[in-house]
């Protein structure tokens, strides 16, 4: 017979269960998206095999325009594994084409395939037809269902028969003990008599007689406590009558010192309800001593409407133990009709602890202008705590320790940068700067703060997702008695602004810099005098033959054509930290400093035959080029000493004349203007 099932087993057998359901479906799940891909895998090369099998004589049917042959061979086509339709176009384009189908075509195009028909003529292969393949997923999901309910079926009967077997062994090695062990648990307290615990078991050396011995162990050492309990109980409350007067004196005592203060002292009767009070309790409230009615009600009248319950609620507290003392703060009413702030003190008397307390007796403290302050601090406190939610809300603003690690930061610049305050703090300043700024300027970023005592600029920070954005940062020193205590950063958020001059620096098409832009940086780099080791090199860049790119390819194509060039050019020029722009057509520009010491003329004319290989090796087709058949460049380089006096306008001539001898020597090809040619020698 099966016991019945107690709360422990319930959640083992649901633990089994879960468990057992979770690992067989876990295992389930694996194994037929194994065959899965198996079948799929198979149909997949049902599909590739009519290439080897059927492909050649469709072609010829094609070639022969024999409609009876084709519809032959799609019937074919049917017979084989996971094939549900076929179709086959033939006779050319548009409106002289034919079509022949055969089967299901409207499955999903996941199990398709489309194989041209070529015939290979005179050594030039003609596409004559092309035939579209379709196979049915649907025996593939019928045999994976299949495969599905059988293990769910034989692993959920396993794993009842499992759970059912541990539950009948839990409850009869350790269910049924249990149950006496609690039993005998529950009378220790009262029971002293009772005799040890003993479970009828084959096997004593486990847990369990473990925890029976435990507990028999507890049951003596409490029938010894309860004899002890008894005589010292006996001591105590001899001890408890001496102390109760010893503190009642004490309490009348302490009630005097305080008549010559400025505490008036109340004597509340809790058996005929009088509350007496001194003069200066009267005084306090500006009533004279007959005014004062001296019933409970009486001076619960005096009291606050708002404050009387709370009032009520801390005496009862304290007069059924629960509070130490009676305190409680609440306003009471002048003679004039107002109300004062009063802090109440007291504590009851008692004969002895047997029996109730007899009076209530205190003090009374006018807090006024304690409570006045108070309500002041607490204005001005939810004023600055708004202005801090503002500033926490809409100010991008963190705070750094003296090492540099982030100490605090607003919800602001959390939702600006996608970081949750758990993830910024403890984190360097410089955590999550963008990570395309140099190296070194991201490790030398606090070094300059802290030399600086603070720091003001504009830097670009990245988001969670890495997507960079603009700040104009205030880093600020903060202290403490004299003590640095760390920084305070505050920021404006200017990345539309960036954005927008970025928009106004970029070419449209390409995504380089534009032609505003270079004459920018040109001016830049040619007044640069920091550095007078180095040397400006500027390349002029034409796309070979592009008037006939676009002539033959469209507008559209030779935009592609434009994008693709640009992205090779800013590869190469970003390796050297150089500047790619678009200068107008199919011309750009590039723009680096070189180090003046290692040969710069040879290092500005690598790079320009490095470009020129890049692009020839993208090989983009162009029929219009003569040469190659691709598309390819000629640059001009001009290399230049910044200490040298040689004009914008100069350099780029120069630079433009080098262009032309590319262009005139056959194109595809870099070439260095020589200083002391002139332009008659170049071309």
């Amino acid at each position: 017979m099966i016991p019945p099932i107690s709360h422990l087993g319930k959640r083992l057998v649901l633990s089994i269960l879960l468990m057992g359901g979770l690992l067989t479906l876990i295992g389930t799940s694996l194994q037929l998206t194994l065959e899965l891909r198996r079948d799929w895998h198979e149909v997949e090369n049902s599909l590739d095999s009519v290439r080897s099998s059927h492909l050649r004589s469709l072609t010829e049917a094609a070639w022969n325009f024999d409609s009876t042959q084709l519809e032959l061979q799609l019937d074919s086509l049917l017979t084989l594994p996971w094939i549900s339709g076929a179709s086959v176009q033939f006779g050319g384009d548009g409106a002289q084409a034919r079509t022949l189908h055969r089967g299901d075509l409207a499955l999903s195009r996941d199990l398709s395939r489309s194989l041209p028909l070529v015939q290979n003529i005179g050594g030039r292969e003609i596409e004559v037809g092309r035939l579209e393949l379709r196979a049915s997923p649907a025996a593939i999901y019928a045999k994976t269902l299949d495969r599905l309910l059988l293990v769910l079926v034989t692993q959920a009967i396993k794993t009842f028969v499992i759970a059912v077997f541990i539950l009948f062994l839990v409850h009869h090695l350790i269910n049924r003990h249990l149950v006496r062990i609690a039993a005998f648990a529950r009378a220790l307290p009262d029971e002293c008599e009772r005799p040890p615990l003993r479970l009828d078991r084959k096997h004593r050396d486990d847990e369990i007689e473990t925890l029976v011995n435990s507990l028999n162990e507890v049951h003596a050492r409490l029938c010894a406590a309860r004899e002890h309990e008894r005589d010292r109980r006996a001591q105590l409350e001899e001890e408890i009558r001496a102390r109760t007067v010893e503190l009642s004196v004490l309490s009348e005592r302490l009630a005097l010192s305080l008549e010559g203060g400025e505490l008036a002292s109340w004597d509340w009767n809790l058996r005929n309800g009088i509350c007496t009070v001194d003069a200066q309790w009267t005084a306090m409230l500006g009533y004279q001593p007959e005014q004062y009615d001296n019933s409970c009600a009486g001076f619960m009248a005096l009291v606050h409407p708002d404050d009387r319950v709370r009032v009520q609620a801390a005496r009862e507290a304290h007069l059924q133990g629960f509070t130490a003392t009676y305190r409680c703060d609440f306003r009471m009413r002048t003679q004039d009709g107002g109300y004062r702030w009063i802090h109440a003190s007291g504590r009851q008397v008692r004969p002895d602890a047997a029996q109730p307390a007899l009076r209530l007796v205190g003090v009374h403290q006018d807090i006024s202008a304690r409570k006045t302050a108070e309500l002041n601090l607490r204005r001005v406190e939810r004023q600055l705590r708004v202005q801090a939610d503002i500033i926490d809300a809409h100010v991008l603003s963190r705070c750094f320790d003296c090492e540099g690690r982030i100490t605090k930061v607003s919800s602001a610049y959390c939702q600006r940068s996608g970081f949750s305050i758990v993830e910024l703090l403890g984190q360097p300043c410089a955590f999550n700067l963008d990570e395309k700024l140099p190296d070194a300027e991201r490790a030398t970023f606090w070094l300059r703060i802290v030399e600086a005592v603070g720091w003001r600029g504009e830097i670009r920070h990245r988001t969670r997702a890495g997507e960079p954005f603009w700040v104009r940062a205030t880093i600020t020193a903060f202290y403490d008695e004299g003590a640095l205590m760390g920084y305070t950063e505050i920021a404006e958020d200017i990345d539309s602004h960036k954005r927008l001059e970025q928009l106004a620096i970029t070419d449209e098409l390409t995504g380089v810099f534009n032609r505003r832009h270079f004459r920018q940086i040109f001016e830049r780099l040619h007044s640069h005098d920091g550095a007078p080791q180095q040397a400006l090199a500027l390349l002029l860049v034409d796309i070979d033959y592009f008037k006939r790119y676009n002539d033959h390819y469209g507008h559209q194509a030779g935009d592609l054509a434009l994008q693709q060039v640009a992205e090779i050019l800013r590869k190469e020029l970003a390796a050297q930290d150089g500047w790619v722009f678009r200068l107008g057509g199919e011309e750009f520009g590039g723009l680096l400093l070189l180090n003046a010491a290692d040969d710069p003329v040879a290092a500005g004319l690598a790079l320009a035959e490095r470009m020129c290989a890049a692009v020839r090796a993208r090989a983009i087709p162009h029929v219009g080029n003569p040469e190659v058949q691709v598309v390819t460049l000629s640059i001009g380089v001009r290399v230049v000493d910044i200490a040298e006096d040689v004009s914008m306008a100069a350099i780029y001539r120069e630079a433009d004349l080098a262009l032309y001898a590319a262009k005139h020597q056959g194109r595809n090809q870099a070439s260095l203007f020589q200083v002391g040619a002139t332009a008659g020698a170049l071309s």
